[in-house]
């Protein structure tokens, strides 16, 4: 599964950044349909995971994906954003598929936190075989966009194939096997039992488009290929490191998502003191894409565990809801500068870090600790 899903999104991950270029004027519209196609689409897919094989919902996802790539390399405006909006429901049935699958194998919490480790390890990846290839073949070969997306279309079909010889496998929460779902109930979930960790969910995706577009942006053509290398590199080695750690027990779960946490404020709070500095603090580039690549690995990796850890009986309810509220996030991340296009970087900085903020308070207050080495676990009845 991680490695078909290195092979898709090799090809989509390498394609966004030059949908701006492709689309000048629809980009941003394209990726807001697909944000929140995608953020409501999580409430379908705990409907769907009991009734259809996860490997033909991993197929159909992924195809969903290459067919967003085919319709921005054919540039037609129309077809990219009817198929975007596809691409949003592909992505949620990919994402709640992804997280199930990964805690229907795994027996307890920190074999969960593992096998997520060592998937996002995998699938991080594709973020440096595409910016390598996008180097070697578009800016050094000379070779153009759409031949060099064909081809990564092409192995990511790879991928497509790779993911029907995965078990045929339903995946069903334990206590609605054989239930129909109700979108009422997802809701009751949602709110009730889940609230904990919705803001930490929705900060998860509110800080990606800041980092990866805006602040990227910012850095500028001179360091930006380098800092991208370095958070890639970072996100890759970080997580197997985790993966390991986690074997040993060291921490719990919500402990690593305190770290995580943290230092997303901390790579936020840098960031928003860089904008009052020239150039010649360029190195704090480089500390801000550390920070930020360690506290998206903890922060990506340990919601599922918790999710695996404290609602096992609700599993697909738990993956759907976190990844409802993360693409609620990435919704208003990337609406936000189109809506607001006088809102500077600084201002998009300290509302990303209020939320981090916030986030940590919500941490300290649900579990009524005064320090991350005194957690214990969630009750369920929170």
């Amino acid at each position: 599964m991680s490695i078909s899903s290195f092979f898709v999104f090799c090809a989509f991950n390498t394609f966004q950044p030059n949908v701006i270029s492709i689309f000048p004027e629809d980009a941003r519209l394209a990726l807001g349909l697909l944000y929140c196609v995608y953020a409501f689409s999580n409430l379908i897919a705990p409907v769907l995971l009991p009734k259809i094989s996860c490997n033909i919902l991993f197929a159909f996802s992924f195809a969903l994906y290459l067919a967003d790539v085919f319709a921005g390399i054919i540039k037609n405006e129309t077809l990219f954003l009817t198929v975007s909006v596809f691409t949003g429901f592909g992505s949620a049935i990919f994402w709640s598929t992804q997280g199930a699958f990964i805690l229907h194998f795994s027996s307890n919490a920190s074999e969960a936190a593992e096998l997520s480790s060592l998937f996002w390890s995998i699938f991080t990846f594709n973020a440096i075989v595409g910016f390598a290839l996008s180097s070697v073949f578009h800016s050094i070969l000379e070779v153009s966009l759409e031949t060099l997306m064909l081809i990564l279309c092409g192995t990511g079909l790879i991928g497509v194939f790779m993911s029907l010889t995965l078990p045929f496998l339903k995946l069903k929460n334990k206590q609605n096997e054989g239930k129909p779902v109700s979108f009422a109930t997802m809701f009751k979930f949602l709110i009730t039992k889940y609230r904990p960790l919705l803001l930490i969910s929705f900060l998860c995706g509110l800080y990606s488009p800041y980092f990866q577009s805006n602040w990227m942006e910012y850095v500028g053509d001179v360091w930006g290929q380098p800092v991208f290398l370095v958070w890639g590199s970072v996100e890759v080695l970080f997580a197997m490191f985790l993966s390991r750690m986690t074997k040993k027990k060291s921490f719990s779960n919500v402990t690593y998502l305190y770290y995580g946490v943290l230092f997303i404020v901390f790579a936020l709070a840098l960031s928003s003191v860089q904008y009052l500095f020239t150039d010649t603090f360029s190195a704090i580039y480089f500390v801000i894409a550390v920070l930020y690549g360690v506290g998206d690995v903890l922060i990506n990796n340990m919601i599922p565990s918790c999710v695996s850890e404290y609602f096992n009986s609700t599993v697909t309810f738990g993956i759907s809801s976190f990844k409802f509220c993360q693409a609620f996030g990435y919704f208003v991340g990337f609406i936000t500068p189109t809506v607001f296009p006088t809102i500077g970087l600084d201002v998009l900085s300290l509302i990303n870090l209020v939320v981090a903020l916030l986030a940590c308070i919500t941490l300290i207050r649900v579990f009524r600790l005064t320090s991350p080495a005194e957690f214990t676990d969630l009750p369920a009845s929170v």
